[in-house]
């Protein structure tokens, strides 16, 4: 039937508009499948401009569209049609194929401007830069026409390539060729003179008839690169006020970073109101470029904060630039508050955070913060940053870990110049400096130039041994390497001549500076200074004022310790007079120090006195400045009050400096008061930090008669706790995001001790009041000790078994906590027993809880008259008066020991229910969308995993047996393995095996035999002959091949009598196994092996008639539960394990998630051996505390009753065991023994019999039990139930609910019940009776 052409071209026309209204509206999927569509009904498109559409659909949905639509057009002869092939290299160029694209442009026989602007801007665009100027110089010679945004791209290029001379000639040729007066390219023209040649830059500039705010943004940004920021201001100025145009967020960054340059807040100021006219505030680039301008203009870091904080967003840039003004200001401890709000809003720190991190840690000496941070860099993989790993040592060298950073500086393998200054520098700092000159030395074998740095960290470690042999080397040094007339150089030789001695070689290395500055000159006044040669000093100051320059704060400081070193005591006041007057320098705090050392120095004790009282109220005397008048009582004695007000002084700025007490020591010994002078010695020794801080110690030995609460610094407080903060917010970054999971660790390891801390406190309120401190103190140690010990140790313990568990996370975890429970024990019997005593020493002295500097009056009478007298808590008498009698019934007691016995049986018979495993449901959160799908897979899916049962050591020789005992054909044994697969199969239930295995040796000898003549096939050369129906195995001029390329002279490899019993012999099993294998199945022979069997068999060394490994696949029944999957591994290893002692072969099995699961196989026997070992640890140390066998018995009792019944709630809540399961119930058996050793310890230091003692014993411990262990407990316990995953949920909120509840019932109900019946002796009797025992035997002797 012949088709009309006018329906055929109605046909086409539809179809081409239905796929141009496709293409607008961007749905490319449906775009091709249309195309796909008029290729199946044979229409062909000869519109031509629907192919750019249909191959832009490509390049939006994959290559491999691209590549069928090529191949489409290459068959209807499209390809040379130029827009169609220009369209071809458009879609390979947006595929990132530049070898297609570049294949299909040397293959086009006409190309134009468009083709040549494909390949020059795709090459460029894509980063082949070179590649891509190479193909425009050859455009250009076949004289095409590039398109805007390829001259962009080649000057882009050109910048990135620093090819400027490659710019110019471009530049050339777009004046020849129009493209002129087109603005982006002359912006981009502009970008490119900018970077290399800023006099070019202007010209073009001034040329340029029209500008946008890319080209006034260009050259800002230029000026500013090239330090020419006035200019850069000055063009800014102009554009905003005469032209008009509107800055944006670039030009602004740039201006802003010109006034950083210039330190000009004043115009920062107005630029930034620019900004917030403009609306440019919230722009984030600009933002940071705000905080830096504000951190760096006079120390603005409040206003940069402001900006910070009103930032509607923040990048990792924002934080650093914020955390940098804080470092450059000196504002420490705002800095790490900032890193530890970074920490709490989970931002990434990247390696220019823990830089300035690094900075801080060295500029206040925090080694603990640079070892956090160092762990942060380990984490993160910062090791290889050369940045980072060069501050790290500058951070360890600085808090005089110098060991720590010599040996990373050893592993460090690329040194470069850095890295060996950093290593001098912490060395010298370190006070090493033969340490210093070794690592120079060393520098210099291993052929490395030492740089500006380098030199000046050798000059001070050179300084540092004040040696002036090795001065002079070092100076010589310098000299060949043409620095040392560099002014900071030169400024380092100067200083290290000073601190030799040598202040001729000082000057005369002065005099050589060719370019000097203020550090210069102030370095020579100082040098002058230090070695007392202050008229020296105040001459150079004159001379540096002939010069044009004017001292600042560190030139009139050195002045001023040279005339106090001097004595040139007028000469220094009318210099301190004049630096106010006539330099305009505000005295600071070390000005006031050096004045006030000064008129020590000479005697004038009463003027530096007066001083001191008149400095300015931001301005207080520094521990400087009072040590100089306690220096100056010693030297001129007569004055020993204002020594001891000096020294008082010094005491309470500095506790720790032990400089302090010895200059007062000295002051007493020169003034003959010897025992004044011991004890300050002796204070010296015992110097630390103390809660009353030194002033209060000194009270305490007999000085002065003042009372007064000290403390330390209140800035050295802030850092140190603000130090320990960003420890904590560091260490939460280690965790690789899982914070929840380090709530339940905090949570339980902070539950085990707060309960000892209320069983000790609630033992020393039970003392009596008339006792001494010290008596009731050790009163209440004796009483709840050892049983706090025994507790503290069980806990231990049960964490250390713990560790045994074989999950990583579990044994990290309890390793972890029994370390913690062993410190908060040892802080709980030292630490917190101190603060109880300072807490009743405040009590006793009526002053108020947590202000005990508050003080409140009260009644002397009243208070002699309650000392004997104390009410007991509510809790206590319901203890003493209602439950201790209930127990003590006889009939109550029978119900109890009744009811908690019938709970542990069924508590037994219900562990058997438990199943192994950890549902992924119930490590997921809640709201996971996850979570649907383990839901649907377990009520959708079928199918279970594939199982493979692997032999090993497979003999297939005709000799051996094995194929019978494997295969499942004719001939082979009955109880073969394929044959019992298929017999397992037929019961799922219990084998969890879903069908007959697939077999290749079945397959093989079926394709080996006779009968399939279509399969094993050979021509009469012995070479493999495939099936008819495959591709022709040759060409129809061959010999080999009939008519349409099928095989001819083919036979069958082998026949019936060439098998024995319908088995290949040896040879033929090794010659056709490959064949087999390659095979591939078809109509003809469905058995051939290619593919279902190809990755089957290890055929490695398998001719030697043996293959060893081979594998026979089945699958398992579909697994929805974690029960299913153990089930199933375990049924299969049953089975392999049957099956291969039955065939004594080699045989086992295995799936993909059998790795995982294999825990679960002995996870009870796991448990059973922990839980063992933790009761019998747990009963040595009971017996050994308590030397009570029958005490530690009771005692195992009620913990093995606590696990049971504690395993029995796991069945009733479905609760699996599993590695975290056994964790706890093992850390379970360590809490448990709270519950019941304090009143088990009670019960065997009263006196009475069984009953009066268990009622004693509750109605001491009891209280204290509920209150100290039981609720202590369970308000840590509560808060887990609001964590999102539900592993939190199950496995430590119902787990520890349990045992809470479980523990306080066995330890406050059924312990006493059985105490009562079956308790021990009381150890008071047996003492007793020994002590009686003793005068009868004495006297009978």
């Amino acid at each position: 039937m012949r088709i009309s052409t006018s329906f055929m071209g109605s046909k086409l026309q539809s179809w081409s508009l239905r796929i141009t209204e496709l293409s607008q509206s961007g749905k490319w999927q449906q775009v091709f499948s249309h195309f796909r569509a008029t290729e199946h009904a044979g229409i062909q498109l000869t519109d031509t401009s629907v192919i750019p559409l249909i191959l832009k659909a490509c390049s939006n949905l994959s290559y491999i569209h691209g590549t069928s639509a090529h191949a489409c057009l290459i068959k209807r002869g499209l390809e040379s049609f130029t827009s169609i092939g220009n369209s071809i290299m458009d879609f390979y160029m947006k595929c990132r194929c530049l070898d297609s694209a570049v294949t299909l442009f040397d293959s086009m026989s006409s190309r134009d401007s468009v083709s040549w602007n494909i390949i020059v801007h795709g090459h460029l665009n894509l980063g082949a830069l070179e590649k891509g100027l190479c193909w425009f110089n050859e455009a250009r010679v076949s004289g095409f026409e590039p398109n805007n945004s390829t001259l962009v791209l080649v000057f882009r290029s050109c910048r990135r390539l620093e090819s400027y001379c490659e710019g110019k000639q471009v530049h050339g040729y777009i004046i020849r060729s129009g493209f002129w007066d087109i603005i982006s390219v002359q912006n981009s023209l502009l970008s490119t003179y900018v970077d290399s040649d800023m006099e070019s830059a202007r010209r073009l500039f001034d040329e340029m008839c029209e500008r946008d705010v890319i080209t006034w943004s260009a050259m800002i940004g230029g000026f500013v690169q090239s330090e020419e920021t006035s200019s850069g201001l000055q063009l800014f100025r102009k554009m905003v006020s005469n032209v008009g145009i509107e800055p944006d967020g670039l030009t602004m960054v740039s201006v802003l970073k010109a006034c950083t340059n210039t330190r000009d807040l004043r115009m920062g100021r107005v630029v930034h109101g620019s900004v917030i006219c403009r609306g440019l505030d919230c722009d984030l680039f600009v933002g940071n470029s705000l905080i830096d301008m504000y951190s760096k203009c006079e120390e603005d870091t409040g206003s940069a904060f402001k900006i910070f904080n009103e930032m509607p967003q923040k990048n990792n840039v924002s934080w650093n630039s914020m955390l940098s003004g804080y470092v450059l200001n000196e504002k420490y401890s705002e800095a790490l508050s900032l890193v530890n709000s970074m920490g709490m809003e989970a931002i990434d720190v990247d390696e220019i955070t823990l830089v300035n991190m690094l900075q801080i840690s060295k500029l206040i000496v925090l080694p603990m913060l640079c070892k956090s941070v160092h762990c942060v860099i380990l984490r993160r993989a910062y090791e290889w940053n050369e940045l980072v790993l060069n501050s790290l040592v500058d951070a360890y060298a600085k808090c005089y870990l110098v060991e720590v950073a010599w040996k990373l500086f050893n592993g460090i393998k690329r040194r470069d110049v850095v890295s060996w200054s950093t290593m001098i520098a912490g060395f010298a700092h370190c006070g090493m400096p033969d340490e210093a000159i070794s690592v120079f030395r060393e520098m210099k074998q291993a052929e490395e130039n030492p740089q500006r740095v380098t030199i000046i960290n050798l000059l001070l470690a050179c300084s540092v041994s004040a040696e002036l042999s090795k001065s002079r080397w070092a100076h010589g040094i310098a000299i060949r390497g043409g620095l040392a007339r560099e002014v900071a150089v030169g400024t380092a030789i100067v200083d290290m001549y000073s601190k030799c001695g040598d202040i001729e070689a000082s000057r005369k290395a002065f005099d050589q500076i060719s370019k000097k500055n203020i550090v210069s000159w102030s370095a020579m006044v100082a040098a002058y200074g230090m070695n007392g040669l202050a008229n020296e000093a105040l001459a150079l100051v004159d001379e540096m004022e002939v010069h044009g320059l004017k001292p600042n704060s560190v030139t009139t400081l050195s002045v001023l310790s040279a005339c106090g070193h001097g004595g040139l005591i007028q000469e220094g006041l009318s210099f301190f007079e004049s630096m106010v007057q006539d330099y305009g320098i505000e005295p600071e705090l070390e000005h006031y120090s050096c004045i006030v050392d000064m008129l020590s120095r000479a005697g004038k004790l009463n003027t530096a006195m007066d001083l001191i009282d008149k400095m300015p109220e931001n301005v207080k005397a520094s521990a400087s400045a009072w040590g100089a008048i306690l220096s100056g009582c010693r030297i001129h004695h007569g004055n020993r009050e204002l020594g001891w007000k000096a020294a008082r002084q010094i005491l309470e700025l500095e506790p720790l400096n032990s400089s302090g007490y010895l200059l007062a020591s000295t002051m007493y010994g020169a003034d003959g008061s010897l025992v004044e002078a011991a004890k300050m010695r002796l204070l010296a020794k015992r110097r630390a930090p103390r809660l009353g801080g030194a002033g209060e110690e000194m009270e305490e030995m007999g000085f002065g008669r003042e009372k007064n609460l000290l403390s330390w610094p209140l800035q050295h407080m802030i850092l140190v706790v603000l130090a320990d903060v960003t420890n904590r917010s560091l260490i939460v970054w280690r965790c690789a995001g899982d914070s929840t999971q380090q709530l339940v660790v905090f949570l339980r390891i902070r539950l085990v001790g707060v309960d000892n801390m209320c069983i000790l406190v609630h033992a020393v309120k039970r003392q009596p009041l008339e006792l001494p401190l010290e008596g009731r103190i050790s009163n209440a140690l004796v009483e709840v000790g050892p049983s706090i010990t025994l507790a503290s140790l069980s806990e231990i313990l049960a964490f250390v078994v713990g560790s045994f568990i074989p999950m990583p996370a579990c044994r990290v975890f309890s390793m972890f906590a029994a370390l913690a429970v062993l410190l908060d024990f040892l802080l709980q019997v030292t630490a917190f027993v101190a603060l109880i005593v300072f807490d009743c020493l405040r009590a006793e002295d009526n002053r108020i809880d947590c202000f005990p500097c508050i003080k409140i009056p009260s009644s002397r009478g009243s208070y002699d008259e309650g000392t004997d007298q104390r009410t007991s808590g509510l809790l206590a008498r319901y203890m003493k008066e209602v439950h201790a009698p209930v127990l003590g019934i006889w009939g109550v007691k029978m119900v109890v020991i009744a009811v908690f016995l019938a709970i542990s049986l069924a508590s037994i018979a219900l562990s058997t229910r438990i199943e192994t495993g950890l549902e992924q449901k119930v490590v997921l959160p809640r709201d996971s969308y996850l979570q649907g799908y383990f839901n649907n897979v377990s009520d959708f899916l079928r199918v279970g995993p594939p199982l493979y049962f692997v032999v090993k050591n497979y003999n297939y020789s005709l000799e051996s047996r094995d194929t019978n005992k494997l295969c499942s054909i004719s001939q082979c044994d009955s109880n073969s393995l394929l044959n019992e697969i298929s017999r397992a199969s037929l019961t799922p239930e219990s084998s969890h095996i879903a069908k007959p295995a697939a077999s290749w040796l079945d397959d093989f000898l079926v394709w080996l035999s006779p009968e399939a003549f279509g399969c094993c096939r050979k021509f009469t050369n012995e070479t493999y002959c495939p099936p008819d129906d495959q591709p022709p195995c040759c060409s129809p001029d061959e010999g080999s091949c009939d008519l349409g390329g099928v095989c001819k002279d083919c036979t069958t490899c082998f026949h019936h009598s060439d098998l024995v019993n319908g088995r290949p012999s040896t040879v033929q099993f090794r010659e056709k196994l490959p064949w087999f294998l390659n095979a591939l199945p078809s109509a003809d022979c469905a058995k051939g092996g290619h593919g279902a069997y190809s990755s089957s068999l290890d055929l490695i060394g398998y001719e030697s008639g043996v293959i060893r490994a081979s594998e026979f696949r089945t699958y398992h029944t579909p697994l929805n539960k974690q029960g299913d999957y153990v089930n199933s591994m375990r049924a299969a290893r049953e089975f392999s394990s049957k099956i291969s002692d039955s065939l004594k072969i080699q045989i086992f099995p295995y799936s993909v998630f059998y790795i995982f699961f294999e825990q679960y196989l002995d996870i009870w026997r796991l448990a059973v051996i922990n839980i063992a070992i933790a009761l019998g640890a747990i009963f040595v140390v009971c017996l050994i505390i308590t030397s009570s066998l029958w005490a530690s018995a009771i005692i195992l009792l009620v913990l093995m009753m606590t696990v049971v019944d504690l395993l029995g709630v796991m069945a009733i809540l479905d609760i699996q065991l599993n590695a975290v399961s056994v964790v706890n119930l093992i850390m379970s058996i360590g809490i448990a023994v709270e519950f019941c050793v304090h009143i088990t310890h009670a019960f065997l230091v009263s006196l009475g019999d069984r009953g009066q003692r268990a009622k004693e014993a509750l109605g001491t411990m009891g209280a204290s039990v509920f209150s100290g262990i039981t609720i202590t407990k369970l308000v840590g316990v509560i808060v887990l139930c609001f964590a999102k995953s539900e592993i939190f949920v199950v496995y430590y909120f119902q787990m520890y609910l349990a045992l809470v509840l479980i523990g306080f019932l066995h330890g406050l109900v059924f312990l006493p019940v059985v105490l009562s019946m079956f308790g021990p002796p009381s150890k008071l009797e047996i003492t007793e009776t020994q002590r009686a025992d003793e005068p009868s035997a004495s006297s009978n002797s």
